[in-house]
This record gives C-alpha cells, structure tokens and sequence, in this order.
C-alpha cells in the first residue's frame, strides 16, 4: 500500500474536487483545479475567474487559471489551464497547457498539452507531446514534434 502511496505522491498531476458553484470562495476554486501541474501546486497561481472578460495580451511568469473569457494572446513560461465553463479565443505560448474548456486560436507548447473530456478545441496545437481523452471536440491542426 505504502508503494502506490509513494508513486502517486510522485505523480505529475494530482485530482482534487470537480469545479465550483458560481459563488464559491477563491479556497474552493482553486481546489477545484482537477488537473495541475506540479509547479503549479508549489507557487503562486494567476487566476481568472469565471466573471472576468478580457481582451488583450496577457503575459506572466506564473502559473495561469483561467475559468473566464479572453480574447489576445497569453503567455507564459509555466502552464496555463483552461477551465470547463473558460471561452477563450487567443494565440498560446507556454510550457504546457492543460484544457477543459471551449478554445480557438494557437496553442504553441514548448512540452505538453493535455486535453480533458469536455474541451472543445478548434485550431492549431503545436507541443513534444499531446493527449487526448475521450469525449475532446478537436477540429483543426496538431503539430507534434521530438
């Protein structure tokens, strides 16, 4: 028992809670974040609510959630997450994304890009890696290079 303990505490992704009612407390939306990357459980995190609408180009060295709308560019070098409800309609440049939500536009991943069961995705993936679970909407381009 101990062993699956240890090789799940070493796992690069963890599962919480599913995601928060509307008026949930900033504690529980970001415990409701299914899939994390691990250096986005050891900082700090920038988030976007599912109220906020943005246009424009968002550039940070942090971690970025994004449960909103935004429509422009994003970058970052760490990961950005896409939440189920997020409407996002922009050109991505980062380190690895992770979706669950509704997206248009460029995805440029310097590792890996996972997409989750109730992402919708029109457009183009550029990352080393890519997965795709069952149930993802996908229409558009993916690039996969070594």
């Amino acid at each position: 028992m101990s062993n699956i303990l240890k090789r799940l505490s070493n796992a690069s992704h963890e599962k919480t809670t599913p995601a928060p009612l509307p008026n949930a407390t900033l504690k529980d939306v970001m415990k409701s974040t299914i899939t994390q990357p691990k250096e986005q459980r050891n900082g700090s995190t920038s988030l976007l609510t599912r109220d906020v609408t943005f246009e424009g180009d968002i550039e940070c060295s942090s971690p970025i959630t994004i449960f909103g709308n935004i429509k422009g560019s994003i970058v970052t070098s760490s990961s950005v997450t896409l939440e189920q409800g997020a409407d996002i309609s922009a050109n991505i440049n980062t380190k690895t994304l992770v979706a669950r939500g509704k997206f248009n536009g460029t995805i440029s991943a310097e590792e890996n890009v996972h997409l989750l069961s109730s992402a919708e995705i029109s457009g183009t993936i550029k990352a080393k890696t890519l997965k795709v679970e069952d149930g993802v909407y996908f229409v558009g381009k993916a690039q996969i290079s070594r």
